[in-house]
């Protein structure tokens, strides 16, 4: 079973395997001992044991092992949910870091369960929950074909041409045809589109204003600015900024009291990449799309629209994923002649959480390989222990 070994960060892809010099390895635990099961909170989750859903602790606990006598790895945290259970939840000695821009730091701490962490662009998917809520609850048509000039009258002077016909669709596939630029720049450079979106008076008429690079709806191209034009639309139709939103739609469903969006500026939320959760609290918002839209008895989102987000809907012009839904990247692995398919999330430094429905499952990874090379890949884990100890005779 091979998950591609590419790092996801905005537009960025690296194949980068160099080691860092740095140690911050930890005790390892005994091989032949018991893996523990996670700490139970009152915080929704029900936890249980690997042997209890049928996970072999070996490849685990050897994991742990590597990961832990790997000078320099950025590994923050990983966690494993299983048939709605929390199985396997790990901190790790890493790098802190910055997120504005997102940088390492020299120091290193010990990360835990109550910890916020930078998301990246993994807010992209939360912010098409978001969307799909705002459809829900009734602010926003369902018609996701609706030309997204009815919905931004004050922008209506550059929205002409072929903008004209820029749907909702568009911006939640990364087809609107639209420029944009954030990887010939480091982020903080004036030339990073990124950059000029908080730096702008007006950062949804920046995104709007860039040129057509082709027609809208026929080619995918990355553009964390179109994300930030769907959280005006919910800003617009709701009368609620995308914070107070999620506040009150999502996070108080979930249970989640403790978050962080950054602000772009005034009552623009940075909803393409500026969320900070705990990873339990993330892993909630994945387990919606094992539950139809549910957690805890509570329709959080409709089922109709986890359905609609997770279907393929172009081509993303990237090798990690061979499909992309509404701000969500799709791939499959083979496994024991069986394909199993799966739905990601990704951002900057390997922020990442795979959702397999087939499987119940759900894996998390915060990482720190901001601007560093990646010396441990999640990927390279997932291939060589998680798969191996889920995926067994």
């Amino acid at each position: 079973m091979k998950f591609a070994r590419q790092t996801v960060f905005g537009g960025l892809i690296f194949l980068v395997f160099i080691s860092c010099s740095k140690d911050n390895s930890t005790n390892t635990i005994p091989e032949g001992n018991a893996y523990p099961a996670p700490e139970q909170k009152e915080d929704g989750w029900t936890t249980a044991s690997l042997t209890e859903v049928g996970i072999d602790q070996t490849p685990l606990i050897a994991m742990i092992n590597f990961i832990n006598s790997t000078a320099g790895h950025q590994i923050n945290d990983i966690l494993i949910i299983k048939n709605n259970k929390l199985v396997f939840e790990e901190y790790f000695k890493a790098n802190s870091y910055v997120t504005s821009p997102p940088a390492i730091e020299s120091n290193i701490i010990t990360y835990n369960m109550d910890m916020l962490h930078y998301w990246a662009s993994v807010s992209k998917s939360v912010t098409s929950v978001l969307f799909g809520i705002a459809i829900d609850k009734g602010f926003i048509d369902k018609n996701v074909n609706e030309k997204i000039s009815a919905y931004l009258p004050g922008y209506s002077s550059i929205l002409t041409g072929e903008k004209a016909d820029i749907t909702v669709k568009n911006l939640l596939t990364m087809s609107s045809g639209l420029d944009w630029d954030e990887t010939s720049f480091p982020y903080g450079n004036s030339k990073n589109d990124v950059t000029g979106l908080f730096t702008s008076n007006d950062p949804i008429r920046f995104v709007l204003s860039k040129n057509l690079h082709g027609t809208p709806g026929t080619i995918f191209h990355y553009n964390s600015g179109v994300t930030n034009v769907l959280a005006e639309i919910i800003r617009q139709k709701t009368e609620m900024n995308l914070l107070k939103f999620a506040e009150k739609y999502l996070f108080q469903q979930l249970g989640i009291t403790k978050y962080e969006w950054q602000k772009i500026r005034g009552d623009y939320y940075f909803a393409s990449g500026g969320l900070n959760l705990r990873p339990r609290d993330m892993a909630k918002i994945g387990s919606l799309f094992l539950n139809a839209g549910i957690w805890k008895g509570v329709q959080v989102v409709s089922e109709e629209w986890v359905h609609e987000s997770t279907q393929n809907y172009i081509v993303p012009d990237v090798n990690f994923a061979t499909g992309y839904g509404y701000q969500w990247w799709f791939n499959s692995v083979n496994s024991a002649g069986n394909k199993i398919d799966f739905i990601m999330a990704a951002g900057l430094g390997e922020q990442l959480m795979f959702i397999i429905p087939s499987s119940d499952l759900i894996i998390v990874f915060n990482c720190g390989y901001f601007g560093i090379p990646v010396t441990l890949s999640p990927y390279q884990l997932i291939d060589d222990y998680i798969a191996p100890a889920i995926f067994h005779d």
